[in-house]
Protein backbone atom coordinates (compact mmCIF):
# COMPACT_ATOMS: atom_id res chain seq x y z
CA UNK A 1 0.00 0.00 0.00
CA UNK A 2 2.76 2.46 0.90
CA UNK A 3 4.50 1.71 -2.40
CA UNK A 4 1.41 2.94 -4.24
CA UNK A 5 1.23 6.07 -2.07
CA UNK A 6 4.83 7.00 -2.95
CA UNK A 7 3.71 8.75 -6.14
CA UNK A 8 7.02 10.54 -6.74
CA UNK A 9 8.94 7.26 -6.15
CA UNK A 10 11.53 8.84 -3.86
CA UNK A 11 11.23 6.06 -1.25
CA UNK A 12 9.24 8.19 1.22
CA UNK A 13 5.51 8.61 1.61
CA UNK A 14 5.39 12.26 2.56
CA UNK A 15 3.53 15.53 2.07
CA UNK A 16 4.77 15.90 -1.51
CA UNK A 17 3.02 12.64 -2.37
CA UNK A 18 -0.10 13.74 -0.50
CA UNK A 19 -0.12 17.06 -2.28
CA UNK A 20 0.12 15.37 -5.69
CA UNK A 21 -2.75 13.04 -4.84
CA UNK A 22 -4.94 15.87 -3.52
CA UNK A 23 -4.15 18.07 -6.50
CA UNK A 24 -5.06 15.24 -8.85
CA UNK A 25 -8.47 14.76 -7.25
CA UNK A 26 -9.04 18.49 -7.01
CA UNK A 27 -8.16 19.11 -10.64
CA UNK A 28 -9.67 15.99 -12.16
CA UNK A 29 -10.82 16.99 -15.59
CA UNK A 30 -8.99 20.32 -15.39
CA UNK A 31 -5.49 18.91 -15.74
CA UNK A 32 -4.00 15.84 -17.25
CA UNK A 33 -2.04 13.46 -15.05
CA UNK A 34 0.53 11.37 -16.84
CA UNK A 35 2.35 8.12 -16.12
CA UNK A 36 5.97 7.21 -16.74
CA UNK A 37 7.70 3.96 -15.74
CA UNK A 38 5.54 3.32 -12.69
CA UNK A 39 5.47 6.96 -11.60
CA UNK A 40 2.37 9.10 -11.41
CA UNK A 41 2.61 12.84 -11.91
CA UNK A 42 0.15 15.68 -11.77
CA UNK A 43 1.32 18.58 -13.81
CA UNK A 44 1.63 21.60 -11.55
CA UNK A 45 2.82 24.80 -13.13
CA UNK A 46 5.41 27.07 -11.53
CA UNK A 47 2.67 29.69 -11.01
CA UNK A 48 0.55 27.14 -9.14
CA UNK A 49 3.54 26.18 -6.98
CA UNK A 50 4.21 29.83 -6.12
CA UNK A 51 0.50 30.34 -5.33
CA UNK A 52 0.56 27.37 -2.92
CA UNK A 53 3.76 28.67 -1.33
CA UNK A 54 2.35 32.22 -1.09
CA UNK A 55 -0.72 31.05 0.85
CA UNK A 56 1.38 29.49 3.59
CA UNK A 57 1.04 31.00 7.07
CA UNK A 58 4.69 30.66 8.00
CA UNK A 59 5.80 32.55 4.93
CA UNK A 60 3.14 35.22 5.48
CA UNK A 61 4.53 35.79 8.96
CA UNK A 62 8.09 35.78 7.59
CA UNK A 63 9.06 32.81 9.75
CA UNK A 64 10.66 30.82 6.93
CA UNK A 65 11.24 30.94 3.19
CA UNK A 66 10.52 28.34 0.53
CA UNK A 67 10.89 28.32 -3.23
CA UNK A 68 9.74 24.76 -3.99
CA UNK A 69 6.98 22.54 -2.63
CA UNK A 70 9.58 20.25 -1.07
CA UNK A 71 11.17 23.20 0.75
CA UNK A 72 7.69 24.33 1.82
CA UNK A 73 6.73 20.96 3.30
CA UNK A 74 10.10 20.60 5.06
CA UNK A 75 9.76 24.13 6.47
CA UNK A 76 6.16 23.50 7.60
CA UNK A 77 7.24 20.39 9.52
CA UNK A 78 10.09 22.26 11.21
CA UNK A 79 7.79 25.22 11.89
CA UNK A 80 5.13 23.05 13.52
CA UNK A 81 7.86 21.59 15.75
CA UNK A 82 9.03 25.15 16.53
CA UNK A 83 5.60 26.42 17.58
CA UNK A 84 5.05 23.43 19.87
CA UNK A 85 5.73 25.73 22.82
CA UNK A 86 4.94 23.22 25.57
CA UNK A 87 6.92 20.42 23.84
CA UNK A 88 4.10 17.86 23.93
CA UNK A 89 4.74 16.96 20.25
CA UNK A 90 1.43 18.50 19.19
CA UNK A 91 0.46 22.01 18.13
CA UNK A 92 -2.74 22.81 19.99
CA UNK A 93 -4.66 25.41 21.96
CA UNK A 94 -2.44 24.48 24.92
CA UNK A 95 0.56 26.04 23.15
CA UNK A 96 -1.36 29.29 22.68
CA UNK A 97 -2.47 29.12 26.32
CA UNK A 98 1.16 28.78 27.39
CA UNK A 99 2.08 31.89 25.41
CA UNK A 100 -0.88 33.85 26.80
CA UNK A 101 0.05 32.76 30.34
CA UNK A 102 3.56 34.13 29.87
CA UNK A 103 2.15 37.31 28.36
CA UNK A 104 -0.31 37.79 31.24
CA UNK A 105 2.34 37.08 33.89
CA UNK A 106 4.74 39.55 32.30
CA UNK A 107 2.02 42.20 31.98
CA UNK A 108 1.03 41.76 35.64
CA UNK A 109 4.62 41.70 36.84
CA UNK A 110 4.16 38.20 38.27
CA UNK A 111 7.12 35.82 38.36
CA UNK A 112 6.86 33.02 35.81
CA UNK A 113 6.26 29.51 37.09
CA UNK A 114 8.48 26.57 36.08
CA UNK A 115 6.33 25.55 33.11
CA UNK A 116 6.28 29.11 31.77
CA UNK A 117 10.03 29.44 32.25
CA UNK A 118 10.59 26.22 30.28
CA UNK A 119 8.39 27.53 27.44
CA UNK A 120 9.94 30.99 27.46
CA UNK A 121 12.59 30.32 24.81
CA UNK A 122 9.93 29.03 22.36
CA UNK A 123 7.11 31.47 23.10
CA UNK A 124 8.24 34.38 20.89
CA UNK A 125 6.86 32.76 17.74
CA UNK A 126 7.14 35.81 15.49
CA UNK A 127 10.66 36.49 16.85
CA UNK A 128 9.99 40.20 17.42
CA UNK A 129 11.44 40.17 20.94
CA UNK A 130 8.05 40.39 22.68
CA UNK A 131 5.81 37.57 23.86
CA UNK A 132 2.27 38.74 23.25
CA UNK A 133 -1.11 37.98 21.72
CA UNK A 134 0.28 37.94 18.17
CA UNK A 135 2.41 34.91 19.09
CA UNK A 136 -0.69 33.09 20.38
CA UNK A 137 -2.59 34.09 17.21
CA UNK A 138 0.05 32.50 15.00
CA UNK A 139 -0.20 29.26 16.99
CA UNK A 140 -4.01 29.27 16.83
CA UNK A 141 -3.91 29.91 13.07
CA UNK A 142 -1.52 26.99 12.57
CA UNK A 143 -3.62 24.79 14.89
CA UNK A 144 -6.80 25.60 12.94
CA UNK A 145 -5.13 25.01 9.57
CA UNK A 146 -3.51 21.76 10.73
CA UNK A 147 -6.86 20.58 12.12
CA UNK A 148 -8.52 21.37 8.79
CA UNK A 149 -5.75 19.66 6.80
CA UNK A 150 -4.78 22.99 5.28
CA UNK A 151 -1.27 22.84 6.70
Amino acid sequence: MFKLADVDCDGDVDLVDAHCIIENYKNIGASTPYFDAGKFYTIITENEIQEIIGEDTGIMFGLYNANTLEELYDAQKKWLDFIDVNSDEEVSVNDATSVLGIYASNAAGIELDETQTNALEFADIDTNGTIDISDASIILTAYAKAGSDLL
